[in-house]
């Protein structure tokens, strides 16, 4: 066993040398890709090669995707709702303060619907039982078909607003 090691070291070096000798064209050096290979390295990473620190997460930029996101209404749209908003300051701000009856909120729903407010037309609902006000038939039907046609919208427009 000895002998065949001390005769491998002494036959190792020739053989580098004579597979070094047929291979006179340089070899293609793989660079990385999916799973490593194939794709040429970016800027970022030759400077990480070279011992220039990544920059840090707090001095990173935000990208504004505000604009993807907003909500876009129209001025009589803004107009009503500011309209309503007072009229709930004012009922909130006198001094024996004002309890909303059946006709403000009938007259709530009917904004809201109008303007396709899913999510408002629900919690005004919830705040009207929630306060034991009774609406009448005709309303409450309206606001339960409003909320099937906009569940039913949401979900094969495939939007959860």
């Amino acid at each position: 066993m000895a002998a065949a090691l001390r005769a491998f070291r002494v036959a190792a070096p020739s053989i580098v040398r004579t597979v070094q000798a047929r291979c006179a064209t340089p070899a293609l050096v793989q660079t990385r890709g999916w799973f490593g290979f194939g794709v040429p390295r970016t800027e970022k990473e030759i400077a990480q090669d070279a011992g220039v620190a990544p920059e840090p997460w707090y001095q990173k930029v935000a990208e504004d995707d505000r604009d993807e996101h907003r909500v876009v209404r129209s001025a009589e749209e803004l107009s009503d709702r500011e309209a309503m908003t007072k009229q709930i300051q004012q009922m909130a701000e006198a001094d024996p303060q004002v309890v909303p009856d059946a006709g403000f909120y009938k007259q709530l729903f009917d904004m809201l619907i109008k303007w396709d407010d899913r999510h408002g037309v629900k919690v005004t609902q919830t705040l009207a039982s929630e306060n034991g006000v009774q609406l009448d038939a005709a309303t409450e039907k309206r606001v339960e078909d409003y909320i099937i046609d906009a569940d039913t919208r949401s979900f094969h427009e495939g939007g959860a607003w």
